[in-house]
């Protein structure tokens, strides 16, 4: 049986096959809001598949895009997965949320392949539009998070509100910048390091070693100064952890 697993996120589409207990190498494509032109020449290629599942936090329009798309092709309507589903195939992941629906379904599903694959105390943190941090205990509680603009969205936030010039938009993380905009560059990824640290240090209370799982767009772009942690474990970059989580709702 062969089913496409999707991830839906604020600005990114990301996809998978999973057959014969595999998942295949995941796919991605940016949406903006609407559907890229990427999906239906990639999705066209793909063989039918017998089942969809859908995790999404986009706006209700791209998935209604999906569900069509799904439907021109294959005359399938996507499953899309909620937080009681989540909660319902596992019962011994608890949230500290005091509404568990107010959490969002990716933040569900990540807790949920963490706590099936990737065992002890973790830190989670999904880089993303959005960048999530969620704590997890061995014993499957989920501490809490925090949520802050990602990476993008805060150099954005310094060019539209100064004088700086777009132009200075480059990839840095050194310690010590000599130009504004490696300086704005190398900024951004250590104040969520920073963050990162912190929470490690809090976690050290529960597992000396922390484990740090980093997943989403911007992960590769963290992990040069995420590896120079000193109060983590073994820091894991997991590009398709949502998805993961939702194999495990097979």
């Amino acid at each position: 049986m062969m089913r496409l697993i999707i991830d839906i996120g604020n600005t990114t589409i990301k996809w998978a096959a999973h057959r014969d207990g595999e998942l295949t190498p995941m796919n991605s494509a940016r949406h903006f809001g609407a559907l890229p032109l990427d999906i239906y020449a990639a999705w066209e290629q793909l063989p039918r598949p017998d089942h969809i599942m859908i995790a999404s936090v986009a706006a209700e329009t791209v998935l209604i895009a999906i569900d069509n798309l799904c439907y021109t092709y294959w005359q399938l309507v996507p499953e899309r997965i909620s937080a009681a589903r989540v909660m319902q195939a596992a019962p011994a992941l608890k949230t500290a949320y005091t509404d568990p629906h107010q959490l969002g379904i990716d933040r569900w599903l990540v807790l949920l392949a963490a706590q099936r694959h990737y065992p002890g105390t973790v830190l989670i943190i999904d880089a993303g539009t959005a960048m999530t941090f969620d704590g997890l205990l061995a014993n499957g509680q989920h501490l809490g998070g925090l949520i802050l603009p990602g990476i993008e969205l805060m150099r954005q936030s310094l060019f539209h509100n100064t004088q700086l010039p777009p132009e200075l938009r480059v990839d840095s993380s050194i310690n010590w910048a000599t130009d504004t905009g490696s300086a704005i560059a190398s900024g951004c990824l250590h104040a969520a390091m920073a963050i990162a640290a912190q929470l490690c240090q809090q976690l050290q209370q529960y597992d000396a070693a922390p484990q740090l799982l980093l997943t989403g767009g911007d992960a590769e772009r963290l992990l040069p100064v995420f590896n120079q942690l000193n109060n983590a474990g073994q820091v894991r970059h997991v590009p398709a952890l949502v998805l993961e989580g939702l194999v495990e709702l097979i």
